[in-house]
């Protein structure tokens, strides 16, 4: 108990050699997997080699090496449920991108679109760019007009004239789109 306290080789030798097989099992009836239950127990010795508990009986180092696995071995499982409930939920998506009413390379159309056509309005003038930005975000040209300090004529000629540079710089790429 002492070497253990202590810290020595000798004694985590001994305590891993004496404990890790039949923590192992333990675990094992918890987890169901052998190698899982392996890794789980070593991770304990790992943790206890780490940390600066001190045991003041080897009842409480057993009780701790036992308390310590179950949990460890719950939360093992805990963490396999999650994984398996997201990776069950991903396959779901591509499953309906697949099977569904839109395809992969649709969504993928649609990302691709939507990206160049920020890029490009990120080329405009920066008033430009913001009364562009407004706009898709449902505000009216007098409502930019007031935010912006600016006459709604402004807004308005900004937003012609926009559009116009919007429409020339994505014309050649819809155009790839469709053809």
């Amino acid at each position: 108990m002492e070497l253990v306290n202590l810290k020595r080789k000798e004694g985590f030798k001994y305590l891993y050699d004496y404990f890790f097989p039949s923590l192992c099992r333990f675990s094992y009836r918890i987890t169901k997997c052998l190698s899982e239950s392996e890794d789980i127990v070593q991770e304990l010795f790992v943790r206890l080699w780490k940390s600066d508990v001190k045991f003041p009986s080897e009842r409480a180092l057993v009780s701790y090496l036992y308390l310590s696995a179950k949990n460890a071995s719950l939360n093992a499982i805990r963490n396999a449920e999650k994984a398996k409930k997201a990776e069950k939920a991903e396959m779901n998506e591509l499953e309906k991108m697949d099977n569904g009413d839109i395809s992969f390379q649709q969504i993928m159309i649609e990302e691709e679109v939507h990206r160049q056509v920020y890029s490009a309005i990120y080329e405009l003038s920066p008033e430009r760019r913001n009364i562009i930005l407004l706009s898709m975000q449902g505000f009216t040209n007098s409502e930019i007009a007031k935010i912006k300090g600016i006459s709604i004529n402004t807004v308005k000629t900004l937003k012609l004239r926009s559009y116009r540079i919007l429409r020339d710089s994505l014309r050649p790429i819809f155009y790839s789109l469709l053809f």
